[in-house]
């Protein structure tokens, strides 16, 4: 089961652990996104912590509207206690 809370902005919140391309694993608290497609926004220096490396870019649909084109990059998710 995984265990979240309702943020001061009534956002659903949970912790994830990544786990980078050598092994390298970091938590974050994230929020739930209903209109979730695979992806998840990092940071760059999450990013540079997970040792993600070659980035191929994608396109993206923003909740306005706005089409972006942003690097991708490969990384694992623990969820539900599975990797994936």
């Amino acid at each position: 089961m995984i265990r979240g809370r309702v943020s001061s902005e009534f956002q659903a919140v949970v912790e994830v652990t990544l786990i980078g391309n050598a092994g390298q694993q970091l938590s974050l608290e994230t929020v739930l996104d209903t209109g979730f497609q695979g992806y998840l926004v990092l940071s760059p220096e999450s990013i540079g912590r997970l040792g993600l490396q070659h980035p191929r870019r994608v396109n993206f649909v923003l909740a306005d509207g706005q089409w972006v084109q942003m690097n991708s990059y490969i990384a694992t998710v623990v969820w539900h206690e599975r990797p994936r």
